[in-house]
């Protein structure tokens, strides 16, 4: 049984007698199993139930006696009980996670693993991070006993200098929240800084990859374009126009948050982006890329 929680059954009692039995008392010799009702009174060959409760307050094996002090020749009697307690236990390895220096707009990924030493199952309800400049996936899970998870933390600077925080993880073991400590620099390349403007097309992996729910999307233009940004599902099917308009040369970011062009959640899956980018200039020049991403719930 979880500690914590509670689980009833019962004893019947029956006066076999041919006078009324008199109970005066139902104890119980250990605390985490109580008896309700605490007394009665039966008329001969009358039955009375009489409910046990096991609600352990520690792990591990737990026995006691139920004793039932009556006006009946042998007095008292008693009934033997027994149950064990059970608990997840949550720990994480690291609980500290530094990126060091990484350049604003790309991204770096580490991983924690959450041990579940205790002996139920772990039940991780969220993770959630104190700084938007890192993002963990999964944001929840089921670690059964003795058994183990990872969890994907990336960061992703927005603008440079130093970024910290804490991964903070929300379960139904003792001492929930735990947290895992993360921290890193945001930094600019000098000579992307310097020129300003990318000398080619260019469509970068998405970050975070896997992701719920939301994901971002880089890309960098050399010359202003006429820019068609779209989602397909793994059947080719258009799910998202995330952009259709000129653009600047530069370099581009653009955020997908698991919508469809209804603004409905898309189911978990593997999923393609797709840029199409024509020189306004010079219509001959163009550039086409596909890639995948996979969003996890």
């Amino acid at each position: 049984m979880l500690v914590g929680s509670s689980k009833q059954d019962s004893v019947t009692v029956t006066n076999t007698g041919t006078a009324a039995l008199t109970i005066t008392s139902v104890t119980s010799n250990n605390a985490d199993f109580t008896v309700a009702p605490a007394s009665g009174s039966l008329a001969p060959s009358a039955s009375q139930k009489f409910y046990i409760t096991f609600s352990p307050t520690s792990t591990g094996a737990k026995s006691g006696d139920v004793i039932f002090s009556h006006n009946a020749a042998g007095s008292a009697d008693t009934v033997s009980v027994s149950g064990t307690g059970v608990a997840p236990v949550f720990s994480v390895s690291p609980t500290n996670l530094s990126y060091g220096n990484v350049l604003v707009g790309s991204s770096k990924q580490d991983s924690v693993t959450v041990y579940n030493t205790g002996t139920a199952t772990l039940t991780i309800s969220s993770v959630t991070s104190s700084d938007t400049s890192f993002a963990v996936t999964p944001t929840f899970a089921s670690i059964v006993a003795s058994d183990s998870a990872k969890f994907y933390i990336t960061f992703m600077p927005s603008s440079t200098g130093a970024n910290s925080g804490n991964v903070i993880f929300t379960h139904d073991g003792p001492g929930s929240p735990d947290s895992v400590k993360v921290n890193g620099n945001g930094i600019v390349n000098v000579a992307d800084d310097t020129d300003g403007i990318p000398k080619t097309y260019a469509l970068k992996q998405n970050y975070p990859n896997p992701f719920n729910p939301i994901t971002v999307l880089k890309y960098q233009l050399p010359v202003t374009s006429n820019v068609m940004f779209k989602i397909y599902n793994i059947l080719g099917q258009e799910v998202k126009t995330l952009t259709d308009e000129i653009q600047d040369a530069g370099y581009k970011s653009i955020e997908w948050n698991s919508t469809n062009n209804s603004g409905n959640i898309v189911a978990s899956g593997v999923y393609f982006y797709r840029i199409e980018a024509t020189s306004v200039s010079d219509p001959s020049k163009s550039f086409t890329q596909i890639r995948k991403m996979l969003l996890i719930r």
